[in-house]
């Protein structure tokens, strides 16, 4: 809880305007660095803070995510392209071109209903 409450108060620090503010960055960097260590840890992950650092670590769901999106973006620019096909099927029965009405369907008739 600590790491992510000086992560915290690193991010509401005001950067100087016109001034070099490289320790600033550098310690905000070496806050979320050290944050995100603290949750791997709690998290069961075996990552140390160097691979942190090196962006060596990413969730698996983003890759997954990533991966879906950029397959998702060529089939789509194919598809503009007109480099693949879109299959359309219907999701309904479709009356055969027929140019007589279609035959009665017959109904069962209740006793009450018949004459006599």
């Amino acid at each position: 809880m600590q790491a992510f409450k000086n992560y915290i108060r690193l991010l509401y620090r005001r950067a100087i305007e016109n001034g070099n503010n490289e320790d600033l960055f550098r310690e905000r960097d070496d806050a979320f660095i050290e944050l995100m260590y603290e949750i791997a840890t709690s998290l069961g992950h075996g990552h140390d803070r160097k691979e942190i650092q090196e962006l060596a670590y990413s969730p698996e769901g983003w890759a997954n995510d990533e991966a879906a999106l950029r397959r998702l973006r060529y089939l789509m620019i194919d598809l503009l392209e007109n480099r693949r096909g879109l299959t359309v099927t219907p999701h309904f029965a479709v009356a055969p071109n027929n140019p007589y009405p279609p035959s009665p369907v017959p109904t069962a008739i209740r006793d009450s209903e018949t004459p006599g």
